[in-house]
């Protein structure tokens, strides 16, 4: 049997007169008896949240306020699966991979203002521009003439540049670093670069603010604690709309948040005052997978074609993160495990733009030589004549499979190619216009 009792003391508090703490009791190993003691001083108020099942009735006595919980957990490993999984279907449905709040919260802030303004103190001696700052913005916004320009420039050196470290130690898991210290190291944590990015909108005469996001769970407006933020992303502005920029990522194009930072509030820290604002819900680009293909379809049934794949949105950003983790040296090497398909026999890759924060889209570029099938979906746009040996360009997109087969076309009157046999007999796919467009 282990007895072990545990006694954390904060002796010098991060933010004066305040603190924060969450709990979680031990549901995952046999316990058999588990006590918390929260021992708070009755003035000022203390907000203390806590998980339906965990609740506790306080006991004050001079001057302080006692909360005091036991419990103990005596089942075995498949039992507590069992009871866990009926417990969850009873439970009302959290977004999807939201996790569930600690168990027992705790917060001596009173207002989301007073986080922000503690923050907000933090924050401003850090981003100040040094001269080598201010030469360095000069530099990167030289012959931009918009605001959105000189952003999209100043956001694509610090995106790019400088690797993500983080060192969350004592205060610096709150603080970010001096803004000249880490355009000299080129390196930093999510609020190092963020520091960076503002001190440079600052130095080019344009503003910028710190927001402090959860890149888990939503923030529950009700009670506020620094617990809740994991992340500092930037909230800037240009021609009259918001511009919301995360540099962590280093890959991500100019202005897309990823997917577990959209539509979630985040706390703004900046002159207005502190504030909680919503994240936009959807990427700024529509998100796009696309294939140019420009082929020869030969008598014999052999397919040679030029084919140029096109990403954009979140597909883009994973495509972006993959290539940024390989050494340029084997990009191409990486870049043939995702295009080269059965039976193909490939002549040239290319890749263009991939490992930039810039906004053009991820292209791969592939010229390949393939045999009677080729796996796409359907063959949806067409342009120019398709004379007797079964030339014609082809759009082509994801999914079923097609035999491309000379004796397959169907031509109108105009000689056009008007649509492919499937291999399913009986079915027929008609061409389409356009890209094969994701949702927004």
């Amino acid at each position: 049997m282990l007895e072990l009792s545990v006694v954390t003391t904060i002796h010098t508090a991060l933010p004066p007169g305040q603190f924060w703490t969450e709990y979680n009791f031990d549901d995952g190993v046999v316990v058999l008896d588990e006590q918390l003691d929260v021992d708070v001083p009755s003035s000022p108020s203390v907000t203390l949240k806590v998980r339906p099942g965990y609740e506790s009735e306080p006991r004050d006595r001079d001057g302080r306020r006692v909360y005091h919980w036991v419990r103990s957990q005596l089942k075995g490993a498949g039992e507590r699966k069992a009871e866990s999984d009926e417990t969850n279907k009873k439970k009302p449905e959290r977004a999807t991979g939201e996790p569930e709040v600690a168990a027992i919260r705790l917060t001596t802030f009173q207002t989301w203002e007073q986080v922000g303004r503690w923050y907000a103190a933090l924050e401003a001696p850090q981003r100040v521009p040094t001269t080598e700052v201010r030469k360095k913005a000069a530099e990167l916004t030289a012959g931009r003439k918009t605001d959105i320009e000189k952003l999209e420039a100043l956001y694509d050196f610090v995106a790019t540049n400088f690797r993500y470290v983080s060192l969350s130690l004592g205060a610096g898991r709150y603080q970010p670093r001096q803004a000249g210290a880490v355009l000299q190291d080129q390196y930093g944590d999510c609020k190092d670069k963020h520091t960076l990015l503002a001190s440079l909108i600052d130095a080019a005469g344009l503003k910028a603010s710190a927001v402090l996001i959860s890149t888990a769970a939503k923030i529950d407006p009700e009670f506020p604690s620094p617990s809740q933020f994991n992340h500092v992303i930037t909230l800037t502005a240009a021609e009259g709309q918001d511009v919301w920029l995360d540099t962590t990522s280093e890959v991500a194009p100019f202005q897309l948040l990823l997917s577990v930072l959209r539509n979630k509030q985040g706390l703004v820290v900046d002159a207005k005052g502190p504030r909680l604002q919503q994240t936009p819900a959807n990427p700024p680009m529509k998100s796009l997978v696309s294939q140019d293909v420009d082929a020869t379809l030969g008598s014999g049934g052999n397919l040679d074609a030029h084919v140029r794949m096109t990403l954009r949105g979140d597909i883009e950003l994973v495509m972006r993160a993959i290539f940024r983790s390989a050494p340029p040296a084997r990009w191409k090497e990486v870049l043939e495990g995702f295009v080269k398909a059965p039976g193909e026999r490939g002549r040239d890759r290319e890749l263009e733009d991939f490992g930039s924060g810039r906004a053009a889209g991820s292209v791969l570029d592939r010229a390949r030589s393939v045999g009677r099938t080729l796996r796409r979906l359907d063959v949806e746009a067409h342009h120019g004549r398709a004379p007797a040996g079964g030339s014609a360009g082809l759009l082509v997109g994801y999914g079923r499979r097609l035999r491309l087969d000379a004796r397959e076309y169907r031509r109108g009157a105009d000689g056009h190619l008007l649509q492919a046999a499937a291999d399913a007999p009986g079915q027929r796919h008609r061409p389409r216009t356009g890209a094969g467009e994701a949702g927004a």
